[in-house]
């Protein structure tokens, strides 16, 4: 109780946006959120979200535990929430429970990419995943890769701030899985003051959260270095090491669809490689999509 009493004495307006992590634009209702500024012990319920996803509040300055839950829907455990003095907006995406999607019966890896709602945020961040087993990449340009036995799909691509972006797997095949962020916006609004947050759900579980660095300007992020399916169908985040992320391999990429490239540098390669040259050009026009 200390925690709602002190919220009310050093109050700080916050909105929170509940969405569907599987359908674009769909608010969800009747999402408890709860919180707690003690580091340890259960949060306690702010309120229930309303026929438009929205709940707001007045919560005090700090490092806040939130946590999400709705029947039928797979619970998100406390989250570490940092809430300003000038308040803030956060948005979040719930996953349904397998059973209640047309994916019942099967084994399911779903990463959900999530991101600030202010102006001053990231306006387009995007979610991609190289498949294990043939090297492609799922993203808004091949957003439903599904060879015979298993299915990896973007199921949704959020293009105004918030997400989600929601890449699902299903009855992956054993290898490691290559998953980044990109920042389509530009590092005007870099990643790291956007409230990057994304969270691998492993059929009914949420199996791992990773927020972005403050610090991280560049233009893609990877939240850890794989998902590794095992031979057994079972799903393992593999972290980077304290060496690779001081080395700065979580903010490099070896994937992406023209990367960096100017759309002079992409046209002299087409020119200069002939018929093998356009995959390039290709790749940039796709990439200024919008």
């Amino acid at each position: 109780m200390w925690t709602l009493l002190l919220a009310q004495a050093l109050a700080a307006p916050v909105t929170f946006q509940v969405n569907d992590a599987l359908v674009k634009d769909r608010a969800v209702e009747g999402v408890t959120i709860h919180g707690t500024l003690a580091p340890d012990g259960p949060p306690e319920p702010l309120g229930t979200t309303d026929a438009t996803g929205h709940l707001g509040v007045d919560l005090a300055p700090g490092s806040w535990r939130i946590a999400y839950t709705r029947a039928g829907y797979v619970p998100i455990p406390p989250s570490a929430t940092d809430i300003p003095e000038a308040g803030t907006s956060i948005t979040a995406a719930v996953t349904p429970l397998l059973e209640a999607t047309a994916d019942a019966g099967h084994r399911r890896t779903q990463i959900v990419l999530t991101w600030g709602s202010e102006w001053s945020d990231a306006r387009d961040v995007d979610a991609h995943l190289v498949c294990a087993a043939d090297g492609l990449e799922v993203y808004f340009g091949n957003k439903d890769h599904a060879p015979p036995g298993h299915e990896a799909r973007l199921d949704v691509d959020d293009v105004s701030w918030g997400g989600p972006e929601t890449i699902t797997l299903i009855d992956a095949p054993a290898g490691r899985y290559e998953y980044f962020v990109r920042n389509f916006s530009g590092t005007d609004s870099p990643l790291g003051a956007s409230d990057v947050v994304v969270r691998v759900v492993i059929d009914d579980a949420v199996g791992g959260e990773f927020r972005v660095p403050l610090d991280v300007a560049d233009e893609d992020w990877r939240p850890f270095a794989a998902l590794v399916v095992e031979p057994d169908g079972l799903t393992r985040i593999e972290a980077f090491t304290p060496e690779q992320i001081a080395a700065g391999v979580d903010r490099s990429t070896r994937w992406g669809y023209g990367g960096g490239w100017t759309f002079g540098e992409c046209l002299g390669a087409a020119l200069c490689l002939g018929a093998g040259g356009v995959p390039f050009l290709a790749a940039f026009l796709r990439r200024r999509r919008r």
